[in-house]
C-alpha cells in the first residue's frame, strides 16, 4: 500500500513537471509567432508605403497622420491614381482611387481599401515632411515643398500575456522632387 502511494506521488510530481514544461514551451512558441507576425507585417508595410511615396508624382494632402499622393500605375495610363494612407482604429490602411473620366475626377465612393497593418497602436502612425534641404516643414506643410517624408508606426500584438511591440521608422524621397538626379 505504501509503495502504491509512493508511486502515485512520484507520477503526480513527474506529470506536473511535464505539463508545466509543455505549457511554458507553448507560451514561448506563441510569443515567437507574435514577434514573427509583427516583423512580417512591418516589413510589408514599410515596403508598400516607401515604394508608393517614391513613385508619387504629386502630393495632394499631407497631415501628421494622413497622406494622399498621386501615383501612375505600372501599366500605361494617361492619369495617375490617388493613394491615401491613414489610420482607422488599430489598422493602418491604404486607399486607392482610380481616375474617372477626362479630366480625371476621383470620387470618394470609388476608393478601395487594403489593410497594411492590423496591429498598429492607436494614433501611432505619424508622418513628418521635409523639403529638399532636409528642413522640417511641420505637421500641415505646403504640399508643393515636400521632398522627403519620414514615417513612424508602432505595431503591437496584445494577444499574449507579454505584449509584443515593434517600432518602425522609414523615409522616402519623392522621386520627381529630388535635386541630386
Amino acid at each position: 500500500m505504501i509503495e502504491l502511494l509512493t508511486a502515485i506521488g512520484i507520477a503526480a510530481v513527474a506529470g506536473t513537471i511535464f505539463v508545466s514544461t509543455l505549457t511554458w514551451g507553448l507560451r514561448l512558441v506563441r510569443v515567437g509567432e507574435g514577434a514573427s507576425t509583427l516583423q512580417a507585417e512591418g516589413s510589408l508595410l514599410l515596403d508598400q508605403i516607401t515604394r508608393d511615396i517614391r513613385g508619387a508624382t504629386n502630393v495632394i494632402s499631407a497631415t501628421g497622420q494622413t497622406l494622399t499622393i498621386e501615383v501612375y500605375p505600372r501599366f500605361p495610363s494617361a492619369l495617375p491614381q490617388r493613394i491615401r494612407f491613414f489610420m482607422q482604429g488599430n489598422e493602418l490602411k491604404r486607399g486607392l482611387t482610380p481616375p474617372q473620366g477626362v479630366p480625371g475626377k476621383y470620387p470618394p465612393a470609388n476608393e478601395t481599401f487594403r489593410t497594411l497593418a492590423k496591429h498598429a497602436a492607436e494614433n501611432s502612425f505619424t508622418l513628418h515632411y521635409m523639403n529638399q534641404d532636409g528642413v522640417d516643414l511641420g505637421i500641415n506643410p505646403s504640399v508643393g515643398s515636400i521632398a522627403l517624408i519620414k514615417l513612424n508606426v508602432r505595431l503591437e500584438d496584445r494577444s499574449v500575456r507579454n505584449p509584443q511591440v515593434l517600432n518602425l521608422e522609414g523615409k522616402a524621397h519623392l522621386r520627381n522632387r529630388k535635386t541630386n538626379l
